[in-house]
């Protein structure tokens, strides 16, 4: 059993997908949770964590709304910047947090940066977001982590995920040395994950590849520190999700426990987001 820790849903009619261009023919089409259930269904994938694709509230509202007629979404991980000004910062974030489904917030590079180098009002909200057991999912590349180390002296008892392993530079003939000091300095927060998603598409399904910086974080924080997350519909540029669950069985070191394994596929996603509905499937 699997739950995807990772995945997106738009409808580009909505408007507010600026990265999503006619000139990417796989990607600039609508992607539902009606096209995603099958393959869902083919790789004994029990559920899936939504991730906003676009900056806007709006977007955030719109993926919640989906889990009405579709429950195997098991929650949202939606939009929210944190320097709104006050009023409208309140406004959204107050509606947000009862709803138990908004899992958390996923903030950009260029935000955390901001927060890292100016913090103010935003360090406070983040401080809030630790009390509400809001999550933040991390979309950021190696040189950026330096700004996540910065943003967890201040605010060390957030909850973090670090997306798609922190996107390291694939094509060097050996292990990035920055990305590893700084994914292991950011493995002694406890309350920090990583995302083994994202990998197929700047890497292709080359299991070789990807397999040492799978294992460096294996050892930096291990499996129950791991979750898989497909990256759906964006691997679809480079292969199917049936491509992706195997390539992660492939980067896997050989040797890992059921527990183990259960942790990364399984496991991992339910208690970082705080997903009940895992917690029953796994008793």
């Amino acid at each position: 059993m699997y739950i995807d820790s990772h995945v997106h849903f738009w409808r580009l009619a909505r408007g507010d997908y600026g990265w999503i261009k006619p000139d990417n023919p796989i990607l600039y089409q609508d992607f539902t949770p009606e096209h995603l259930l099958p393959f869902l269904k083919e790789e004994s994938v029990g559920g899936c964590i939504a991730v906003q694709a676009a900056p806007t509230i709006a977007e955030t509202e719109f993926l919640l709304s989906l889990i009405i007629d579709h429950p195997w979404i098991l929650g949202v991980v939606g939009s929210l910047d944190p320097y709104l000004v006050e009023a409208e910062y309140i406004l959204h974030y107050e509606r947000l947090r009862v709803n138990r489904m908004f899992k958390g917030v996923r903030l950009n590079g260029d935000q955390l940066e901001r927060i890292a180098r100016y913090g103010g009002e935003a360090l406070l909200r983040l401080k809030r977001w630790v009390k509400d057991k809001v999550t933040v999912d991390l979309l950021v590349r190696d040189h950026q982590l330096e700004h996540a180390l910065t943003l967890l002296r201040f605010v060390p008892e957030l909850h973090v995920v670090v997306n798609h392993l922190a996107c390291p530079p694939y094509g060097q003939e050996h292990l990035s040395e920055q990305w590893a000091q700084h994914m292991s300095a950011l493995a002694r927060y406890p309350n920090v994950m990583v995302k083994i998603s994202g990998m197929i598409t700047p890497a292709g399904n080359r299991p070789q590849v990807l397999r040492p910086y799978v294992t460096h974080l294996l050892e930096a924080y291990g499996p129950s520190r791991l979750m898989y997350g497909s990256d759906w519909p964006v691997a679809t540029q480079k292969g199917s999700y049936a491509d992706v669950v195997r390539l992660l069985t492939q980067v896997l070191p050989e040797g890992l426990t059921e527990r183990e394994l259960h942790a990364i596929r399984f496991g991992s996603a339910c208690d970082f987001y705080g997903v009940s509905e895992c917690q029953e499937n796994n008793s």
